[in-house]
């Protein structure tokens, strides 16, 4: 199974996508994100529009408030659905007018981050651009150890992996391998939500995940990580939910 990951680098700074045919709702939305949010706010008038924003973006989107009802023979589901199998890591924040008569079909392909009923509820559209947020932040945190007799601070997001070995955790970064003189229960403890425990003596940052082969996950940089039995339930549901 192949899988493909991004992160936004700046904190909480969100870039949002607006896709909806009628461009009063999309400039009354865009008006209230940025009134609310720290965000660069793009809007797309239709799928074509839509994902030329989003294969040419500099940054990383962070998510989609996409209409499920569009002018054109593709609905909001399956545009959505497209663009979560190649950037499964875009929050799709859904608007629509009917209703639970598209529900069934939604949860068949892929779990949404959340629906705003229209007319747009703003307060409804606040909660969910604020749990994105939320985890934007948790994905810049940083955390601290002790290694070689010095004190080091690391930003979560540059963690590829975790390795415990005895009373020593090797944490690794594309560039560096810290020995760290504590659990690994102790580090996953600081580690945000996108770190997976794989195994008794390995965690690893989703980010940096290639592929799986359900016993292994392979990294970008080419290393096989093993999965345990006992952790095997976990890493398949957090991975599904990923990709």
């Amino acid at each position: 199974m192949k899988l493909r990951y991004g992160y936004n680098i700046n904190g909480d700074y969100m870039n949002i996508v607006i896709c909806d045919d009628n461009p009063i709702i999309c400039e009354d939305i865009s008006n209230y994100i940025n009134n609310h949010f720290k965000c660069t706010v793009s809007i797309a008038a239709n799928s074509a529009q839509l994902f030329d924003i989003i294969e040419n973006s500099e940054n990383k989107i962070d998510a989609l408030i996409l209409d499920i009802v569009l002018n054109e023979s593709k609905n909001g589901i399956e545009i959505a659905s497209s663009i979560h199998n190649k950037y499964p890591m875009i929050k799709v924040i859904f608007l629509t007018g009917y209703d639970d008569q598209y529900y069934s079909r939604i949860f068949s392909d892929f779990q949404p981050f959340g629906f705003v009923a229209k007319p747009v509820q703003y307060n409804i559209l606040n909660f969910f651009l604020k749990k994105i947020q939320i985890e934007l932040i948790r994905k810049n945190e940083h955390i601290e150890f002790t290694s070689d007799y010095k004190s080091h601070r690391l930003m979560a997001k540059d963690i590829v992996c975790v390795q415990s070995r005895k009373r020593i955790c090797e944490i690794s970064t594309e560039t560096n391998v810290y020995s760290a003189y504590a659990k690994i229960s102790d580090i996953e403890k600081q580690l945000p939500e996108n770190f997976i425990r794989c195994h008794q003596s390995y965690i690893v940052n989703i980010e940096y995940i290639e592929s799986t082969t359900g016993k292994h996950l392979i990294l970008k940089n080419g290393d096989h990580i093993p999965v345990s039995r006992k952790y095997s339930n976990n890493v398949s549901t957090l991975l599904s939910l990923s990709s």
